[in-house]
């Protein structure tokens, strides 16, 4: 205490009483006052308990923000140990097929026949494709999460953009028909390209893991009002609606229908909600009747300004 009546300053014209917490003074409230009229012991006694239960009040808050960062700190925690399970065991079946098939190529390469070197030069192609995927997937995550990722807003032709994703996705064997439309022809959209490019890599790629060969994945964008709706859509068994509540969390994973998909750490289609809700917008699923899944989004339509 200090100020007015007390023995700490007296000669000030206000009377100060610290807020505690713990041990520690987050505050002080101080009373206009002077020495001919200092607070009645009565009234001195009402703000003292009414200081008190606020004391009360912060030593509760700031022991559930304690208990909240340590929840957070464990569920973190928690997410590293998934992440680095989950990265030991995806890394593993690719890595052994690049270096088992670059063996026999090296050992027995003179006793295969060209069919057959073909076929353990697309898979070692494929796997090393699937492996920078995933590299580049964990490097954004990692970006966007340490703040370190700027978006850099422009307008782009949405069929460049397309054409653009399209060439990391389709498979040398081509096991699925892809196409895209675009309408009007000259759509501009506002974004940051090589997000939106990733975004639509991630759930090419997540339809191509999860439906059977020879299905077909169709790509639209139209202009609606101000904006451009993007949808991805595909003619697989679709996803089940336990499925779907947490399909952008993390780590989640659907039942691999193919036999030779890629298992994939789950963080394709978190990453891609991350983004989009950084462009203002959202990932959302749906069912393609009579089936298969329809992912959708949207960004803001671009408008280029000619300068004369």
């Amino acid at each position: 205490l200090a100020g007015v009546s007390t023995d700490v300053f007296p000669e000030a014209n206000a009377y100060y009483l610290p807020l505690v917490s713990g041990d520690n003074v987050k505050g002080v409230i101080g009373i206009a006052l002077s020495k001919q009229s200092p607070l009645p012991a009565f009234e001195r006694h009402i703000l003292h308990a009414i200081m008190n239960d606020f004391s009360f009040a912060l030593d509760k808050w700031y022991l559930q923000k304690a208990n909240e960062e340590v929840a957070r700190e464990a569920e973190l925690e928690q997410m590293r140990a998934n992440l680095l399970r989950a990265i030991s065991h995806d890394l593993r079946t690719p890595l052994t097929s690049i270096s088992g098939n670059a063996d026999i190529l090296l050992t027995s390469g003179e006793q295969i026949n060209d069919t057959e070197k073909l076929q353990l030069y697309r898979d070692i192609y494929s796997n090393s494709k699937w492996l920078v995927q995933m590299v580049e997937n964990l490097l954004a995550v990692s970006r966007l999460d340490d703040g370190k990722l700027a978006i850099e807003m422009q307008p782009e032709l949405v069929e460049d953009i397309m054409q653009e994703a399209l060439l990391h996705v389709v498979r040398i064997n081509n096991t699925h028909k892809i196409s895209f439309h675009v309408e009007p022809e000259l759509l501009l959209a506002l974004m940051d390209a090589r997000l939106i490019i990733q975004v639509i890599i991630n759930i090419i790629d997540n339809a191509l893991t999860y439906t059977p060969t020879g299905s077909e994945i169709i790509l639209i964008a139209k202009e609606i009002g101000n904006s451009v709706h993007f949808s991805i859509m595909d003619n697989g068994p679709g996803i089940e609606e336990s499925l779907k509540a947490r399909l952008f969390d993390p780590f989640t994973t659907g039942k691999v229908q193919r036999s030779d998909s890629r298992r994939g750490l789950g963080l394709g289609l978190a990453l891609c909600q991350t983004i989009l809700k950084l462009h203002g917008s959202e990932l959302t699923v749906a069912d393609n009747e009579p089936n298969g899944t329809i992912f959708n989004f949207s960004l803001e339509k671009g408008v280029v300004n000619i300068v004369e």
